[in-house]
């Protein structure tokens, strides 16, 4: 094992943030043919919701008079023995009303 590894703390190293280029994107969605899921695909892709965050959406949280999506909960599998769960977001800053001005 080489020395670099060795002083390497994995839990101190942060994951590299992977995202798609706008070009990326476009090729990726002119593939999807299924409406609903192009739908949903452009609104994670624009309002920078997480996948989470999106599966936790209900109706009661979509507003189309002032065309905003209050985002407050998130959804996980990742508490231990549980199933899946509603629990408040990744950061406090994702807690925040969202304007869509394609509602």
């Amino acid at each position: 094992m080489s020395k670099a590894r060795k002083c390497v703390n994995k839990d101190k190293v942060k994951k590299e943030l992977l995202f798609w280029e706008p070009d990326q994107f476009n090729t990726f969605i002119n593939y999807v043919d299924d409406s609903t899921y192009k739908t949903l695909f452009i609104f994670l892709c624009h309002m920078g919701i997480r996948k989470g965050e999106a599966l936790a959406f209900q109706w009661k949280d979509i507003n189309f008079d002032t065309n905003t999506v209050n985002r407050y909960k998130s959804i996980t599998n990742k508490i231990s023995g549980k199933a899946w769960e509603i629990t408040s977001p990744k950061t406090s800053d994702s807690i925040h009303s969202i304007f869509c001005p394609m509602l």
